[in-house]
């Protein structure tokens, strides 16, 4: 069974899939309102821009955590947040770093 048919049997009408022209066949999970999480290093990966994209197109706010200057991706998220920095190593452990604290801040919610 493929991710999105578990997807769906999980999420019932919450998922919504993206064009075959994506890359590695994305899937946007949510409807209008909700909240559409993407992670690039670069802020060029091609499946992410398209998720960021079609998840904006559809009514979910998007946020976008990024490396170097946030790139496409950077720029069609609502929400940028972004690791100016080219070392790779260096932007995941950032993004790791926010990640924790978003957790651990939704979980006191």
């Amino acid at each position: 069974m493929g991710l999105q048919v578990r997807l769906r049997h999980a999420l019932g009408e919450r998922v919504l899939e993206l064009p075959e022209r994506a890359v590695d066949n994305p899937v946007v999970v949510g409807r209008a309102g909700d909240v559409a999480f993407g992670i690039s290093t670069s802020g060029e990966s091609p499946n992410v821009l398209d998720a960021i994209r079609y998840a904006r197109e559809h009514g979910l706010l998007t946020v976008a955590m990024t490396g170097r200057d946030g790139g496409s991706i950077g720029a069609a998220a609502e929400i940028h947040v972004n690791v100016p920095d080219h070392n790779t190593a260096r932007v995941q452990e950032v993004h790791r770093t926010i990640m924790h604290a978003m957790c651990e801040l939704i979980e006191r919610e």
